[in-house]
């Protein structure tokens, strides 16, 4: 079923590039991406229907070319052998259309320990690698994706999973690596490629602490109209090193310091201390655009 005819029969029914995240929302895939529609607007029968409907429409479900398909998104038992391996998710966010043959085979030879890739979507896909000794970082696969986007005039954002033993149940890694990348495509975030570790704080705040009057008047009075929210999280990132916060910056050291001792001042804080740092970087987080 096209989202068009689906959306005459479920209004608030929404198209989104990943599944969702939250306990509340129903989501599965179409060939355009994922359909989001609250549970409470349906009963368990129309939810059963939708997923039976979306398993015959995605040609992947019954290609067993891609075990780990099977493994990840149907919670079937596939032999592992033994080693490390990770996931890498993949999104585009895009109108045309990917040419998705070419571009698995660049990614392959790109990434030659990759054990399976397949899109799910026509823009989202997963790549599942092996570990060995030339791994590449998030940083650099940051770069290798940019380059990628380049040849296939396409943009990506991209969610790098760490490596994990085969003994682990990954289709329970997956189930959580998939909602940290969906809050990382929908959020306001700039960067092309992501982790656990850059998510961590805004992600395991974020509902937490979004009704707080305490936190959001603090952020309100101290980041409003300045530049310091790009400096402090530059300060967090280089771990109070102001020498290497200025670099980054390209502010001079003089200038910096100048403005952490304003700062400072006027908040009482003392940036020098990790957890006012991190109180800081928190307050950024979740309230600051």
């Amino acid at each position: 079923m096209e989202f068009n005819e689906l959306v005459s029969i479920y209004p608030q029914a929404e198209l989104h590039t990943l599944p969702s995240g939250e306990q509340t929302i129903f989501s599965f895939p179409s060939k355009k991406g994922y359909i989001w529609i609250a549970k409470e607007q349906l009963s368990p029968t129309e939810m059963r229907l939708l997923q039976h409907l979306s398993e015959e429409e995605t040609s992947f479900t019954k290609d067993h070319a891609h075990p780990w398909y099977r493994y990840l998104l149907m919670q079937e038992t596939i032999e592992v052998p033994t080693g490390n391996y990770r996931i890498i998710q993949v999104a585009w966010n895009q109108t045309h259309s990917l040419d998705q043959s070419s571009w698995l085979k660049e990614i392959r030879l790109l990434l030659p320990q990759l054990v399976d890739a397949f899109f799910v979507t026509n823009q989202y896909a997963i790549l599942v690698e092996k570990q060995d000794d030339y791994s590449f970082s998030t940083n650099e696969l940051a770069g290798l994706f940019l380059a990628l986007d380049g040849d296939f005039d396409s943009y990506s954002r991209i969610f790098v999973g760490y490596f994990h033993p085969a003994t682990l149940s990954f289709h329970k890694l997956f189930t959580e690596e998939e909602s940290l990348f969906s809050f990382f495509v929908g959020s306001r975030r700039q960067e092309s490629a992501c982790d656990l570790a850059l998510l961590l704080i805004s992600y395991c705040t974020q509902r937490t602490l979004a009704s707080s009057y305490l936190l959001q008047s603090l952020a309100t009075h101290w980041f409003a109209a300045t530049d310091l929210p790009e400096i402090l999280t530059t300060l967090w990132k280089n771990q109070g090193n102001i020498s290497s916060t200025a670099k980054e910056l390209f502010m001079h050291r003089n200038t910096l310091q100048y403005k952490l001792d304003k700062f400072q001042q006027a908040s009482l804080l003392n940036l020098k201390e990790t957890n006012q740092l991190f109180l800081c970087q928190l307050l950024i987080e979740n309230f600051v655009v």
